[in-house]
């Protein structure tokens, strides 16, 4: 294109240019009158997220939460499991990110508002958005705060109660809820409480949803930590549900402050599945902090499971890992906690195991913490471990020191502190004084359903009874102990510890055979050796009964726990200030307070009989031709009671780990009368005597069971009758690596005319299936122990299956025999008698159930099953016989590792 003047000469080019434009443009005006493609619709993306300043509500917004953030902030998002993050953008333009598909952090520029994530859901297209503001800033709170933290708790009050009548109402609220918390931090929890509420409202009122949220929170753990107003506590945490599902933060540790009220209310099961979502929930959205208090209370959740020295695990690690966001406070709990854990560890060991000086030490020299009540706790198992080493002068000096750093003490402390001050007073030989402050402490725990506390108090008592020669008054205290014992074991869920928790609490129940033993009470003292050992299975057999009872008994159980539950959080509530009373005035309301506790109780305990396992403490005669052999131990050491028909012998036993030829002169020397005669010996021992092999003891020239039938009963009493069944099912090498065991199992079910599932055939379903129909089962294959006492054992099945000791249990009944031919089926772990596949098949239903307690090799399993359905017959005489064929036949296997369990 040529310019000539005003005039514009078109050139060639310029006309082929212009054809282009004109084609350009004409395209354009036909596109313009077709219908644009459509955007794809895009369904709304969950996110959660984590790194805010606050989370608040806008009116310009709607409903939808806003995250403030200060300037550099890193925020953390998660999206739901079933999608794939395609693209983040911050203000509609596409930014990198780093983490996964589903992990995403975003550093977050000045004046961003919003971060949009593209993902893609199965074939959808969806769009999270997470709208964003600017940090609200408050040079004042930042000032208290750093105050605070440093224990300069005058300072930040004054700064903090500055503002608590600002105009501005967000920073009334904020005033307020730090004011709370200083207030709460000096020991007056019941001035804090109406702070913490008036806050909330605030920034209810103001759309302040973290704020709110954060309070809530706070108030709900001093309500329970504080002043044991459990029910209080609840109806906080309650309260702020409708503004979980918009701040994820709060939404995580919802399940954590939930968890430790249950932990506080005895409600292990819930407390441990609320921790561990908590800690889940916390890794996820990156929230390090949360997680690490999680794992702490879970730590202290083993310990009084009876698990303390894996706890110290625990707590070390966290210990370990602390950095410059872990808190004076937290580094003071921490050590105490540690310290906490070896005091347990030693005493259930009843041995020095454990360093527990040095963390407490450690403990109490942590400066900058405000919080009264941790360092108070440190002094006070530092009183403790005076206590246990006999320093009475240095015990009195910290729990005196303890006591001067709280003015509200608890009504968990001051139980410790009356116990303490007991334990200290028996010491020094002034039983009388002893005895009413053992009292004092039962009273308190008593009016707080406290249990352990309870059942501490009662021992104590009658240690101080039996030094002021009231023996028959310190027999019934202990039995008291054993009951409540009993009702604190149920709530310990079976798979999580409960063999521990009893084998640390053996005391009242070692005591008490002790003194009946003394006082020449045998019967007595062998069924107190009974429930002690069978108190671990007796709770399993409960919650069988539980899950079998008819609509009617099922809605009268679930009704009384509701209601003695319902009932214990109102006592929990007035029970609060019972801190504060006088022993008199204590006394008066604790009396007032009887009737209703005895009435809840009563509504409570016939519920439970409905599904109390059959009582066998009144069968220590054996019938003729019977000889029992108990053993538990005492205060002088394992203790054996010997029994026919026509009475009991007792006496000292060795260790269990002497030499296989020092128990059987010990044990038979004494015993040879009574077992020259018998017919049929039981051996229910306690406690690492639980290992020794009884029946292959040498009673004079050979192994016992060569002479006599030995069984090992569970003590769960004999089982109802089962429906009438003929048929057998014998399953053999289900995982294919064991051609022994599909030998044996091809044998026997050709012997018996029985189903054989084998290999790829025993799958779950069809094994579950046959069982319910059979009366005899014999399984050949692998045995897998495993879990705590034993509750993740199993054995393996075709295709990646298992038939475990839950599975076992569900059983309606189990076979009325088993033969359970794989490794360590009938072993169980722990001081009493645990869980093991043999002892859930008991539990089930089984009348007779043989397995190895050990490994054994996959050819002496086969050639048991060859003597053992030799010749037909009654299944218990030919489970003897089979064995002593064994012992025979190979004196070197370990034949040894056979027993049969009975109920």
């Amino acid at each position: 294109m040529e310019y000539a003047g005003d005039c514009v000469r078109l050139t060639s080019d310029d006309i082929f240019f212009s054809k282009r434009v004109f084609a350009l443009f004409f395209g354009v005006l036909l596109a313009c009158g077709r219908k644009a493609p459509e955007t794809p619709p895009r369904e709304e993306l969950t996110l959660a997220w984590s790194g805010c300043s606050a989370v608040a509500r806008s009116r310009d917004a709607g409903s939808a939460p806003i995250c403030e953030v200060a300037p550099s902030t890193k925020v953390h998002l998660v999206i739901p499991a079933n999608a794939i993050a395609t693209g983040v953008r911050a203000d509609r333009s596409t930014i990198q990110w780093s983490g996964t598909s589903r992990d995403i952090e975003v550093e977050v520029a000045p004046a961003l508002d919003r971060i949009e994530i593209d993902a893609r859901v199965g074939d959808k297209l969806a769009l999270g958005v997470l709208r964003l503001a600017p940090a609200r800033t408050a040079p004042w709170l930042d000032e208290a705060k750093r105050l605070r933290g440093k224990g300069e708790l005058d300072k930040a009050a004054e700064i903090a109660s500055a503002h608590v009548n600002d105009r501005d109402p967000i920073d009334r609220g904020l005033a307020k809820g730090l004011l709370a918390r200083i207030t709460l931090a000096r020991g007056r929890a019941d001035e804090a409480f109406p702070l913490f509420r008036e806050a909330i409202a605030i920034h209810r009122e103001h759309g302040r949803i973290s704020d709110a949220v954060d309070d809530s929170f706070a108030l709900a753990f001093a309500l329970h930590q504080r002043s044991q107003r459990y029910g209080e506590a609840r109806a906080a945490l309650d309260a702020i549900r409708d503004l979980l599902p918009s701040y994820p933060e709060g939404n995580a540790r919802e399940p954590y402050y939930r968890g430790i009220v249950a932990a506080e209310t005895g409600d292990r099961r819930n407390a441990l599945a609320l921790l561990r979502e908590a800690e889940r929930r916390a890794r996820e959205l990156r929230m390090t902090r949360l997680e690490r208090n999680a794992r702490s209370v879970l730590a202290l959740e083993m310990q009084e499971l009876g698990r303390a020295r894996a706890s110290l695990v625990i707590l070390r690690a966290l210990e370990k890992e602390a950095d410059n966001t872990t808190t004076p406070c937290e580094r003071v709990e921490t050590a105490n906690n540690i310290g906490w854990g070896a005091l347990l560890a030693n005493e259930a060991a009843g041995a020095q195991v454990e360093d527990a000086r040095e963390p407490l030490l450690r403990a109490i020299a942590v400066e900058g913490c405000s919080d009264a009540y941790v360092r108070s706790s440190a002094l006070s198992n530092l009183a403790r471990l005076a206590v246990d080493e006999r320093d009475l002068d240095t015990a009195q000096k910290r729990l005196a020191e303890a006591k001067a750093g709280v003015k509200e003490p608890r009504g968990i402390e001051r139980i410790g502190w009356i116990d303490l001050e007991a334990r200290m007073l028996l010491l020094r030989g002034k039983a009388n004084e002893a005895l009413k402050r053992f009292d004092d402490a039962r009273a308190l725990a008593r009016a707080a359903v406290l249990a352990l506390p309870e059942w501490s108090a009662l021992v104590g008592r009658a240690d101080a009874l039996v030094a002021l020669g009231r023996d028959a008054d310190a027999i019934a205290a202990l039995r008291d102990a054993e009951d409540v014992l009993d009702a604190a074991a149920l709530l310990v869920p079976l798979g999580e510890g409960r063999a521990a928790f009893v084998a640390d609490r053996s005391r009242s129940a070692i005591a008490l055979v002790d003194l009946l033993t003394k006082k020449k009470l045998l019967p007595e003292a062998i069924a107190a050796a009974r429930r002690s050992r069978t108190r671990v299975l007796a709770g399993a057999s409960r919650a069988l009964r539980i899950e079998r009872l008819g609509a009617e008994d099922r809605a009268r159980w679930d009704e009384a726990v509701r209601a003695y539950r319902t009932a214990r959080a109102a006592l929990d509530a007035e029970a609060a200030n019972d801190w504060s009373l006088p022993a008199d005035q204590l006394a008066k309301v604790t009396a007032a307070r009887k009737e209703r506790e005895r009435s809840i109780r009563t509504a409570l305990e016939s519920a439970i009989a409905l599904v109390r396992a059959p009582s066998v403490a009144d069968e220590t005669k054996p019938p003729s031709g019977v000889v029992d052999i108990d053993v538990h131990p005492t205060k002088s050491g394992p203790t054996a009671f010997v029994s026919d028909h026509e009475g009991t012998i007792t006496f000292a036993l060795p260790p269990a780990d002497a030499a296989a030829a020092t128990i059987a002169s010990a044990l038979f020397g004494r015993a040879r009368s009574k077992l020259a005669s018998a017919k049929l010996v039981r051996v229910r021992a306690y406690g690492a005597w639980r290992g020794v092999d009884v029946h292959a003891l040498h009673f004079d020239d050979a192994p016992l069971l060569t002479k006599v039938r030995v069984e090992y009963p569970l003590g769960l009493g004999a089982p109802k009758p089962a429906p009438e069944r003929t048929s057998a099912l014998v399953v053999g090498d289900p995982t294919g690596d064991l051609p022994g065991a599909l030998a044996e199992a091809n044998s026997v079910s050709e012997k018996l005319g029985a189903r054989a599932l084998s290999r790829d055939a025993a799958t779950s379903k069809a094994v579950t299936e046959a069982l319910v129909k059979v009366d005899h089962f014999h399984y050949a294959g692998h045995g897998v122990f495993g879990g705590a006492e034993g509750w993740e054992s199993a054995l393996p099945l075709a295709s990646g299956g298992r038939l475990g000791v839950g599975d076992v249990i569900a059983l309606a009944p189990a076979p009325r025999t088993v033969v359970l031919a794989g490794c360590e089926a009938a072993r169980s772990d722990g001081d009493a008698e645990g869980l093991g596949l043999a002892q859930a098949f008991v539990i089930a239903g089984a009348a007779k159930v043989l397995a190895p307690v050990r490994p054994v090799p996959d050819g002496l399993s086969t050639k048991l099953a060859t003597h053992l359905y030799a010749t037909p017959g009654d299944f218990g005489d030919a489970a003897h016989r089979a064995i002593v064929a064994l012992a025979e036949e190979d004196k070197a296997a370990d034949w040894p590792a056979f027993r049969v369990l009975t109920p």
